[in-house]
């Protein structure tokens, strides 16, 4: 079947990094968009400051942030989950927000009042 042969994306368990998938798939996406590829950009999309995947995609920031959550959900070690709050967290203080860390290569994800989370 299809899921034979598709490669997985989004493992953030594993890395913090752009995945080879995960860049095989924007570069498939930014060719059928016309969107410029390069060593800054590519990566950039993931986090989509700009808008540009998620304008074209809303479902990509769903899917990113679902692939996220339950990696972060399923982490046996709880000092990983971010700090609980009396009498909750909000939808908005909850919402994850990307960066792409151009010096050290990598993503950061921050979310629960600015907790960082990757």
């Amino acid at each position: 079947g299809v899921a034979g042969v598709t490669a997985p994306i989004f493992a953030w368990d594993k890395t913090d990094r752009l995945e080879p998938s995960v860049e095989r798939f924007l570069e498939g996406l930014c060719h059928r968009l016309a969107f410029p590829l390069g060593e800054v950009m590519t990566p950039s999309y993931v986090s989509d400051d700009a808008g540009l995947v998620i304008k074209n995609h809303p479902e990509f920031a769903c899917y990113r942030d679902i692939g996220f959550y339950l990696k972060l959900f399923l982490n046996p070690q709880s000092e990983f989950l971010p700090q609980t709050k009396d009498p909750g967290w909000t939808q908005r203080e909850a919402e994850l927000h990307w960066a792409w860390d151009t010096e050290h290569r990598r993503f950061k994800v921050k979310g629960y009042d600015n907790q960082q989370l990757l």
